[in-house]
């Protein structure tokens, strides 16, 4: 199968991949917007959106997602659904394959966002790995009753604020003394009715028993729950990335590799902030906007050249 030949591909559609896309768009480019999930990345789990300016009441995540949509339609853009499964080199550019389709482009925004860090197997115990989640999205609405938080970060607060203020009971444990979160959530939970914070706690065994989930802490209290959300970090997603493109970006740093751009959280590690990714994924968008620029005025010279020499 002949790959087909795409001005720029841009892997997800989470807010940097979008702004990406509309700001190409702009720029007389057509780019090809991949996504293997719902558009809107991570922005599907944000309780409250604070400090995205515009929005000075804050906005919720989803309604954030669908004004976001609502642009990227107006631009003229569509999303394509597909998984990415590797990307790599090809003779001019990069290769992409997305499953069912293979694509080349000249450059590639990887904006893929991360995936959550997983909890040891021997943490789960006897735990039936159908009631221990990763995202609050995933949560079934029959089972929002009552939620056991593993994690003492800005993530399970956040999602521990947003759903309790959907009306589940909610307990966050983490091992260490003090939580890692910003501390207007953290006061906010301790304000919260139905949230209960339990520091100095790591759950040991897991256990399903008459439908509900036991589980025990290492000081024997036993706390129940309908399921288990586990929010104990994320890393960056580019495991689709060949090995020698890694290699590349490891050794180039953040910038990435010439026609391979890292933007928003895949690049920014910890610092996940919509403001932020939006910004890398314009700015992704003008460097290549501007590389592409820079190689029509160099033919264009080049062109000139053999012409004044051939008159």
């Amino acid at each position: 199968m002949t790959p087909g030949r795409e001005d720029v591909i841009i892997i997800g559609a989470g807010p940097a991949g979008i702004a990406a896309g509309i700001q190409l768009k702009r720029s007389g480019l057509n780019p090809v917007l991949i996504e293997r999930d719902r558009p809107g990345g991570l922005l599907w789990n944000a309780h409250r959106v604070e400090n995205y300016p515009g929005f000075p009441g804050a906005v919720a995540g989803p309604d954030l997602i669908r004004l976001f949509r609502k642009q990227l339609a107006g631009a003229g853009l569509t999303i394509t659904s597909a998984d990415v499964r590797q990307v790599s080199r090809s003779r001019n550019g990069f290769r992409v394959d997305g499953g069912g389709e293979v694509m080349e482009a000249r450059a590639v925004i990887v904006a893929s966002g991360t995936v959550p860090r997983q909890l040891p197997p021997a943490r789960l115990g006897g735990c039936d790995l159908s009631i221990a989640f990763y995202e609050p999205r995933d949560i079934p609405s029959g089972k929002r009753n009552r939620i056991a938080i593993i994690g003492g970060g800005d993530a399970a607060f956040d999602y521990a604020l947003g759903l309790a203020g959907d009306g589940c009971t909610v307990d966050i444990f983490f091992h260490s003394s003090r939580p890692r979160a910003l501390g207007l959530l953290v006061q906010r939970a301790r304000d919260t009715t139905n949230i209960r914070i339990h520091p100095r706690t790591s759950v040991v065994p897991l256990s399903n028993r008459d439908g509900k989930l036991v589980m025990e802490t290492e000081t024997g209290n036993r706390h129940q729950a309908d399921v288990l959300l586990i929010a104990i970090g994320r890393d960056s997603n580019m495991e689709f990335l060949d090995g020698d493109l890694r290699e590349e970006i490891r050794r180039a740093g953040p910038e990435g590799v010439p026609g391979l751009i890292l933007a928003g959280d895949v690049r920014r590690g910890h610092r996940r902030q919509v403001a932020i990714a939006v910004g890398d994924g314009v700015a992704a968008a003008m460097r290549i906007a501007s590389a592409g620029t820079e190689r029509q005025s160099e033919a264009h010279t080049t062109k000139s050249t053999k012409d004044t020499k051939n008159a």
